[in-house]
């Protein structure tokens, strides 16, 4: 999914988020080359929607896998 652009926004992205974590999605890529073209407005959205996802829902970091590119 990508967020921070018209596909999704960030209370989308956290909702997403949630999902998979409680049906055991512990691994996310937040590689910046999957919305084609890439767009400077957009850039580091998904980095951004994964701190603060963490945040709201308290996740220390170690009990998460976040990959990027």
């Amino acid at each position: 999914m990508t967020w921070g652009s018209v596909q999704s926004d960030e209370m989308e992205a956290a909702e997403q988020l949630s999902l998979a974590w409680d049906y055991g999605v512990n691994f996310l890529d937040s590689a910046e080359a999957y919305p084609v073209p890439l767009a400077a407005e957009t850039f580091g959205a998904t980095d951004r929607a994964f701190a603060k996802w963490r945040r709201s829902v308290r996740m220390p970091r170690d009990r998460c896998v976040i990959s990027t590119k």
